[in-house]
């Protein structure tokens, strides 16, 4: 799942849509109607948009709206399984953290490099 913030307003570039997040609300609804559900693992991508196009694999938590990074978060935390793994880009800040208190799956930092079929928006030139 590829999240560009902010949620509201900024540039977003070419091919990301903001029903994005309506999509995701979704999906974690249809999540969470799955009984015992047992292993689920996600990989989530959350670029900042106020990033230069093509420094968006470089984004931190301190690029994010907090609120955001909520919104996203508290939708996902309805879904239920016996194994739950989300895997980030980068970590939580503590505040986010706080907010959400006890969450029903564990965080796993991932970096890792992206080429352009993750960011079709930026040429292979300037990757």
């Amino acid at each position: 799942m590829l999240f560009v913030t902010p949620l509201y307003g900024g540039y977003l570039p070419y091919g990301v849509r903001r029903d994005t997040y309506k999509n995701w609300y979704i999906a974690c609804c249809v999540l969470s109607s799955l009984r015992d559900l047992r292993s689920l693992r996600i990989d989530m991508l959350i670029w900042a948009s106020s990033r230069v196009l093509a420094e968006c694999e470089k984004t931190t938590a301190a690029d994010v709206d907090h609120r955001d990074l909520l919104c996203i978060f508290h939708t996902l935390m309805r879904v239920k399984a016996r194994s739950f793994e989300v895997e980030l880009n980068f970590d939580l800040p503590l505040r986010v953290k706080e907010r959400l208190g006890d969450v029903p799956f564990e965080i796993v930092l991932q970096k890792r490099p992206y080429d352009s079929s993750i960011r079709p928006w930026i040429s292979k030139t300037r990757s």
